[in-house]
């Protein structure tokens, strides 16, 4: 997903007084330096809180179940840049749903890339004991089709020499909206003010001891 971005704040943009310019620039290093460290620790505390918060044993509104593992474990956190107008603080992650659990979905809409008309949900028989699909329809042994008596459309596979339902097929149109649950954007929001009081505490500190106390 596209990670959710602070960008830095330009300095010398805020200031009118020449001579205070010209200080800022004089400490451009050192304020950039403490930038960087101000959201590097900004940003690990973001993904730390959604890696916590967001991530449990069933799925909520606002809360995913942690099943492999995997988009936990693809959450990350970085500050780069090495001047003031650059630099940058990200946090996101890298599995390639992701994007749809920050955003959600609206559904009834077939997704960019589906190559069936049908969405295969897994069953019980298709799932490791945490929830994890431990196999694709393509490669269920045996496989067929059959309609239940409620009409649903299953794929069928064999199982220990027993005919069971392996996956349920849906149609893309007919499966609901998915709500935004990974909240990385609005954990980094509700964040933000103190963030910001801390940066500027940080950065009015640096000014002062580059003027030796004064």
């Amino acid at each position: 997903m596209a990670p959710t971005r602070i960008v830095g704040v330009n300095l010398l943009a805020l200031y009118d007084d020449e001579q205070l310019q010209r200080f800022i620039r004089a400490g451009m290093p050192v304020l950039a330096e403490a930038s960087v460290e101000e959201l590097t620790e900004y940003t690990n505390a973001v993904e730390a809180r959604v890696a916590e918060k967001r991530f449990g044993t069933s799925t909520g509104p606002r809360q995913l179940r942690n099943r492999g593992g995997h988009l936990r474990s693809s959450l990350y956190a970085e500050a780069i840049g090495n001047h003031l107008r650059n630099i940058e603080g990200a946090v996101g992650a890298t599995a390639k749903y992701a994007a749809r659990h920050e955003k959600g979905s609206p559904g009834g809409q077939r997704p960019p890339g589906a190559r069936t008309a049908h969405a295969a949900i897994p069953l019980r028989a298709a799932m490791t004991p945490s929830g994890v699909p431990r196999i694709k329809p393509r490669e269920v042994p045996h496989s067929y089709f059959i309609r239940s008596k409620r009409g649903q459309l299953l794929l069928m596979g064999d199982v220990g020499g027993v005919s069971t339902p392996m996956f349920l097929l849906v149609r893309w149109e007919n499966i609901g909206p998915t709500p935004p649950r990974l909240g990385i954007e609005d954990t980094m929001n509700k964040g933000m003010p103190r963030f910001l009081k801390k940066y500027q505490a940080r950065l009015t500190s640096e000014l002062q001891r580059l003027a030796g106390g004064k």
